[in-house]
């Protein structure tokens, strides 16, 4: 059983937390990196969320603008569009 302090139940209600189940191996290594780092494990498993769907998201990102690249032709509209509208690929300021 796990003993919060009653400042730290006080910081879980602010929060506004719900209970979750963790595998006893992601539980221990969740507790082993919150000590290593001194975060709480509710700390590093916000972290690792936030982690995660970023990295997801630019994936997702990516792919999405190596498949516009490969098809010549959108991909020449694209650009055209972006010349229009003074866009500089380089550093993506407006000309």
């Amino acid at each position: 059983m796990i003993n919060y302090l009653p400042s730290r139940i006080l910081t879980m209600a602010q929060k506004n937390t719900k209970s979750t189940l963790l595998d006893l191996e992601t539980y221990k290594l969740a507790r082993k990196m919150a000590d290593e780092y001194g975060l709480s494990i509710l700390d590093v498993l916000e972290k690792a969320t936030e982690r995660l769907h970023k990295k997801v998201f630019f994936q997702a990102l990516n792919n999405d603008f190596l498949k516009l690249t490969r098809v010549n032709e959108v991909w020449k509209q694209e650009n055209k569009r972006r010349e229009i509208l003074g866009i500089n690929l380089r550093n993506g300021e407006n000309l």
